[in-house]
C-alpha cells in the first residue's frame, strides 16, 4: 500500500478551497498539466455531495472511475477510487481533503492519499511509489497557485 500525505496553504477562504476540490470537471483549469490527469466528469445528476460518482482520464488511455463516499462541506471530502479489468479489482485509492481555515483567507489543507494495487497490477506498486508521491506534491502545489495567481 502506499500512503501519502501534503499539507498545503492555501491563501483562501475554506469555502472558495473547497469549491475548487469538489469541481471536478475545472481541475484541469489549475492543475499542473504534469499532472496525471486529461480531465474528469461526473457521471450522476444533482449537486456535488454525497454519492456523487465521476471518472477520471488518467493520461495513456485510463479512465478510473470514482465516488465521493464523504462530504462535510467545508471541512471534508475523501473520493474513492476503484479500477477493474475483467471483473477484477486491480486499483483501489482513497483521496481525503480535510481543510481547516487559520484565518478568514487562509486555509490549512491536509492532503491525504492512499493506493493499493491487486492481482495483475500488484507488482507494480513498488514502481508507482515515487510517481504517486511526485503526483501528490504536484497537486498540493498547483492548488496554492491556482489561488495565488487568481489575486
Amino acid at each position: 500500500m502506499i500512503v501519502t500525505q501534503v499539507e498545503s496553504m492555501v491563501a483562501a477562504p475554506i469555502d472558495d478551497v473547497f469549491a475548487r476540490l469538489v469541481d471536478l470537471p475545472n481541475w484541469n483549469a489549475w492543475l499542473d498539466p504534469e499532472c496525471g490527469s486529461d480531465g474528469c466528469r461526473f457521471t450522476s445528476d444533482g449537486p456535488v455531495g454525497l454519492g456523487t460518482t465521476y471518472e477520471d482520464d488518467i493520461k495513456g488511455g485510463l479512465v478510473l472511475p470514482g465516488e465521493i463516499v464523504e462530504f462535510d462541506a467545508p471541512n471534508r471530502v475523501v473520493f474513492l477510487n476503484r479500477l477493474t479489468v475483467e471483473g477484477e479489482l486491480v486499483l483501489q485509492s482513497r483521496l481525503v481533503y480535510s481543510l481547516r481555515p487559520t484565518s478568514p483567507d487562509s486555509t490549512l489543507v491536509e492532503h491525504d492519499f492512499t493506493a493499493e494495487f491487486f492481482g495483475a497490477m500488484a507488482d507494480r506498486e513498488d514502481g508507482m511509489r515515487e510517481l504517486i508521491l511526485q503526483e501528490r506534491a504536484r497537486i498540493g502545489e498547483s492548488l496554492i497557485q491556482s489561488f495565488a495567481s487568481a489575486s
